[in-house]
């Protein structure tokens, strides 16, 4: 039902059109005239959905980086936590002028580790999947497969992501006279360690020491050694783990015979006797249903893989058309011992991976929502089920032809605090809401606004502030807007920064529970000469970039009204508005059209800019009655400029005084 009114107040001569509620004011930009809904505006701007049946001004923007603060285009934002919370840190990763960095605040904002490292990749900033107490990193650059451990030194806290195996064999012999005694053979093979993370490699080629008797030892040597760094980035290797197969036995089971507690030593003594040996812990084997566990396939991940994410105990990775995947706790367990392989999250066996049937380009992303690995495409969103190869069922294709742009335009929807569904940027430009089986688009009424965003650059986040929840997209141009559609009314609003620099310029956006403060927050990064953070502040009315402030202007622009008939011209006698604004601070601009191409090329009723004064009652008013208007439709442009700050109404409802001509 409509919520403005239309009455007679004189029987044959005068009508009032009078609107005080809001509740279903929403934006519609896209919807063209003589077919729009009166009860919807062609332009809601900086103001938020009326919840309450009343239109406020947006919350502020402020600085969200401290002192000292970032220099960064921050792309990505990616939240760190350790196991123990003791420590959070916001990771940024992006460009710093032309070179591409990863650099961390914390929750104040205040820039903690001015370089976690330099990207190598010169055509993607890195992503990162959170794993107990790391950040692992991948880009599609080899050298970006970084491991990082919350450290706020520059450079420091970064390690390899997994270790490379040795490429050398030892050389082993039985020497000297004692006891030790091997039937038919033991094999030796050896693994880098580093012991300040707890992972371990993939052991190396073997060496077969064959049958003795009566020996004192085997003589081990020309120990491999572990490279100190690959592409820059500490391995940490520190250890050597030397490991041997049983008398006679298979590759598959491994005993630990010892360690080296350096990297450097080449020699290792072995006088272990088999049934001591039999008793050591088991560093690997194969159990019943053919999974390795252990150190067994201990591989680095892919080189070429990109969007790290985490889902039901995994790491995932897309590598150009594939998608692999990490061991499980479980599997770097063995019978004798937990986790003793290594840390599950560095261990890729080379057969963890499943080819997904479409081009490697045409991948853009993964997503988990804590159920289900979403994997996202130009054309298609697919689903998979399963936690492991032993359960893992070929990818279901949960919405054709709905692709998605990229990661930053994927996000989780939560109602309640609970993940409730996903909302997505296609292709072709559309903004899609789904529950999981069926999806609506809700982006018919700002359609025009995403025909002109950027597809390499726009950016999705859901947030929740203030008890509004909504959807926020940000167009990616360099003058970017903000496009809110509120969950809760399934309406639509537009913001734009009110600044004339770069902090228009919005190059990332995240959302997330601040750990200091407890609060709710929305994150963004700035670009051009800014590069900053910025946030969503509710105690400002004004946006600023730490140096300059100014202050938004709230524009409410009606569609055209017919006033109850389209073919009837009318005169307008007088406008009241309700607001808490005044004078300069609160005017109005009225535009008529009669034909198709007035909707296009209006006439002019009432100039931009126009005051309204007060009536005896205390509302805006405005005389129209001396104006020649004669038009079968009329368009209202209500400007508000007040800095007034988001709890205070500054449009509640408008009535016009109309005169049908054709009665007069």
């Amino acid at each position: 039902m409509p919520e403005a009114t239309l009455i007679e107040i004189e029987p044959g001569e005068c009508l009032l059109y009078s609107r005080k509620a809001f509740f279903a004011g929403g934006m519609d930009g896209y919807t063209q005239p003589p077919a729009q809904n009166e009860d919807l505006f062609e332009a809601l701007e900086n103001v938020l959905p009326a919840k309450d049946g009343q239109f406020h001004k947006r919350w502020g923007t402020n600085r969200f980086d401290g002192t000292p603060a970032i220099t960064l285009a921050t792309r990505h934002f990616i939240e760190y936590r350790d196991l123990a919370a003791t420590k959070q840190r916001l990771i940024c990763a992006g460009t710093e002028g032309a070179t591409r960095k990863v650099k961390t605040v914390d929750a104040d904002g205040v820039v903690k580790n001015t370089g976690v490292f330099t990207v190598a990749s010169t055509t993607d900033n890195p992503r990162a999947a959170i794993s107990r107490d790391f950040a692992h990193f991948a880009s599609g650059s080899a050298n970006d497969r970084v491991k990082y451990d919350g450290n706020d030194v520059a450079g420091s806290g970064t390690t390899t992501w997994g270790i490379t195996a040795p490429t050398g064999a030892v050389v082993a012999s039985a020497s000297g006279t004692g006891t030790f005694t091997i039937s038919f053979w033991r094999d030796y093979t050896v693994a880098f360690e580093n012991t300040a993370t707890g992972h371990i490699s993939e052991f190396g080629p073997f060496t077969r020491v064959a049958a003795f008797k009566k020996k004192a030892q085997v003589d081990v040597s020309v120990v491999p050694t572990g490279a100190a760094t690959e592409g820059g980035i500490n391995t940490g290797t520190n250890s050597r783990v030397i490991l041997a197969t049983s008398d006679g036995g298979g590759r598959d089971r491994l005993y630990l015979l010892g360690r080296i507690a350096d990297n450097t030593t080449t020699t290792f003594t072995d006088s272990i006797l088999e049934a001591t040996l039999l008793n050591a812990a088991v560093y690997s084997e194969i159990d019943q249903d053919g999974t390795k566990r252990g150190v067994l396939d201990n591989a680095r991940p892919p080189s070429t893989g990109k969007f790290p994410v985490k889902h039901r105990g995994r790491i995932y990775l897309l590598d150009n058309g594939v998608l692999r995947f990490s061991k499980s706790l479980d599997e770097v367990s063995t019978s004798t011992d937990f986790e003793i392989g290594g840390n599950y999250e560095e261990c890729w066996p080379a057969e963890y991976a499943m080819e997904l049937g479409f081009p490697s380009e045409d991948s853009t992303g993964l997503h988990s929502d804590g159920t289900f690995l979403y994997i996202l495409t130009k054309n298609t969103v697919y689903r998979l089920w399963g936690d492991g190869p032993l359960n893992f069922l070929p990818p279901e294709a949960l919405h054709k032809h709905t692709g998605v742009v990229s990661n930053d335009v994927f996000t989780t929807v939560y109602r309640g605090g609970q993940p409730a569904g996903f909302a997505w940027y296609t292709p072709d430009r559309q903004l899609l809401l789904s529950d999981g089986p069926t999806y609506t688009n809700i982006g018919f009424e700002v359609k025009t606004e995403l025909d002109a965003a950027s597809l390499a650059n726009s950016r999705l986040a859901f947030f929740a502030y203030e008890g509004y929840n909504f959807l926020c997209f940000t167009d990616g141009n360099a003058i970017s807007k903000w496009l809110l559609y509120h969950l809760d009314s399934n309406k639509w609003v537009t913001w734009q920064l009110a600044l004339t620099n770069d902090w228009r310029t919005v190059t990332a956006l995240h959302y997330w529970t601040n750990p200091s403060t407890n609060a709710s927050q929305l994150v963004f990064g700035t670009g051009g000469t800014q590069e900053k953070l910025g946030k969503i502040d509710k105690t400002v009315a004004t946006d600023g970039d730490g140096v300059t402030t100014a202050t938004p202007s709230a524009v409410l622009r009606t569609p055209w009204l017919a006033f109850g008939s389209s073919d009837i011209r009318k005169f307008l006698n007088s406008l009241e508005a309700l607001t808490s604004a005044s004078g300069a601070d609160f005017t109005v601009r009225i535009e008529g059209a009669s034909t198709e191409a007035e909707f296009t090329t209006p006439t002019s009723v009432v100039a931009a800019g126009t005051q309204l004064t007060a009536s005896p009652a205390g509302d805006q008013f405005l005389a129209l009655a001396g104006l020649s208007t004669k038009d079968k439709f009329y368009r209202l442009q209500f400007t508000i400029t007040a800095a007034s700050l988001s709890t205070v109404r500054v449009f509640g409802g408008y009535s016009l005084e109309v005169a049908p001509i054709s009665e007069v």
